[in-house]
């Protein structure tokens, strides 16, 4: 057997496989892609393969997930306790429900619940010159000079799969994703997904918005923003005074809008873009001045 090792943060979340079965081995390298083997940590996850009944079975150290056939549906269940893993003991900083991107040398996040179109508003800058980093949940320090991620696929639900074909390869995303009742997982490398940087300094956060009319970005107050990060953030209960302070903290030193759309084909090409240069540069003054 061999592991597999996450971390977000102090959180960290090992899943042990059996490296020479092919299906689990397609299934670690969809959920856990590019992470660490055999790092030093608990062992709390494991995926076994029975080869006589082909069966799939998943556990959290002696809990069962998963007794199943299906690769999709094991996956899907995997990301999600990894996931809650991870945010569940991380104390290290604010966790956001949101998505994550490069823009130059700052990070841009998406924050929002499910179904705001996180995933298919990332998968779409990153044909407009941004890195993806993540979609799902993104670590940030209060100051802002840290975001910080754990790789992930794309999890995209049905009505999102029309508009992703457009832009990644259809062979490749056959051969590199895995389906289950709720969603397609698909290995972030599709989208050029290559950072190795550990962290990124925060220059940006965008709040999607999916309504009827002409495509707009509304620039957000300080207290706008931080009305809207609370509602995105999922480790409260880790931190002093439920993260407000921090959250307050972040929300003055990085600039917030809210992107109002109906379509991403709609969507002109320079219309955020152009605001989030004008946040970098905001950025990296603030990052510049003695004061800051």
């Amino acid at each position: 057997m061999k592991r597999r090792t996450a971390r977000l943060g102090n959180s960290v979340i090992t899943l042990e496989y059996d490296e020479t079965d092919p299906v689990g081995q397609r299934i670690v390298e969809t959920v856990l892609p590019g992470h660490m083997d055999d790092l030093e940590a608990a062992v709390t996850h494991s995926l076994e393969t029975r080869s006589e009944s082909e069966r799939l079975v998943l556990r959290r150290g002696e809990k069962l997930l998963y007794d199943g056939h299906s690769a999709g549906q094991a996956a899907g269940i995997l990301l999600d306790e990894l996931t809650r893993a991870l945010i569940t003991d991380c104390r290290d900083g604010m966790v956001f429900h949101a998505a994550a991107l490069v823009h130059g040398q700052f990070a841009v996040i998406l924050p929002g619940p499910s179904g705001t179109g996180k995933t298919t508003l990332a998968a779409w800058l990153t044909t407009r010159g941004l890195t993806y980093l993540n979609d799902e949940v993104v670590l940030v320090d209060p100051a802002g000079d840290k975001v910080q991620w754990f790789a992930r696929p794309l999890a995209v639900k049905s009505d999102g799969m029309s508009l992703l074909r457009r832009w990644i390869d259809q062979d490749d995303a056959i051969e590199q994703s895995l389906t289950s009742s709720v969603s397609t997982l698909i290995n972030p490398a599709l989208l050029g997904s290559t950072k190795s940087v550990s962290s990124y300094p925060l220059s940006a956060v965008v709040f999607p918005s999916r309504q009827k009319g002409a495509p707009s970005v509304r620039p957000l107050s300080s207290a706008e923003t931080a009305l809207g990060l609370i509602g995105c953030l999922v480790n409260a209960s880790n931190l002093p005074n439920g993260g407000f302070p921090d959250v307050a903290r972040l929300a003055a030193r990085v600039r917030g809008c809210r992107l109002l759309y109906e379509d991403l084909e709609d969507l002109p090409d320079g219309l955020l873009t152009a605001w989030l240069a004008s946040a970098s540069r905001r950025a990296a003054s603030v990052r510049a001045s003695p004061c800051s």
